[in-house]
């Protein structure tokens, strides 16, 4: 099992190794438990987070494993239904890379972190689709921050039409 894992990782990152994967020296997943809010999403394949789209989520919070890998526990509109959605990033031999099975298998990377205020993270899926996401310790975050990230998802070629602010979008779920 552990083989097939080391095969998974090593193929995602030969197969986006084309896209430089930016990712967090010396990262401390411990620092990042806890409770965190959906801020902005971007991608470019946009129908991906429009309404009905399947990574259009609100997180919840984030835990670390024994082995390491990160849990990621969100929600998400799904034909009316709320659903509670649970997704392990699991831990890669390099700092702040892991992959994860969601819409396809993903390699992620921890893109910037301050640990008490944000979360950057980049996902780069097998289906030729990126998606960019921030969260944030508060339910908005600093206008910096936000600019940071339009600047980050530029560089990536993400345009920001494809760029939603949860911020301004009514979390369907919490009123269930």
């Amino acid at each position: 099992m552990k083989l097939l894992l080391l095969c998974l990782g090593l193929t995602l990152v030969c197969t986006y190794s084309e896209g430089e994967m930016e990712v967090v020296k010396n990262f401390e997943p411990s620092k990042i438990i806890g409770k965190w809010f959906t801020i902005l999403i971007a991608t470019d394949q946009k129908e991906r987070i429009e309404e009905s789209g399947t990574l259009r989520i609100f997180l919840d919070h984030i835990d670390v494993l024994k082995n390491a890998s990160l849990l990621f526990n969100f929600h998400r509109l799904d034909n009316g239904q709320c659903l509670e959605v649970s997704t392990a990033c699991n831990k890669t031999d390099q700092d702040g890379i892991y992959t994860a099975s969601y819409d396809g298998q993903n390699l992620v990377s921890i893109a910037d972190v301050k640990y008490d205020e944000y979360l950057i993270i980049l996902m780069k899926n097998e289906n030729n689709f990126q998606v960019i996401l921030l969260y944030g310790r508060q339910p908005d975050v600093r206008k910096k921050i936000k600019k940071k990230f339009m600047e980050f998802s530029d560089r990536h070629g993400i345009v920001e039409g494809n760029i939603i602010d949860m911020t301004k979008v009514e979390d369907p779920c919490l009123q269930a």
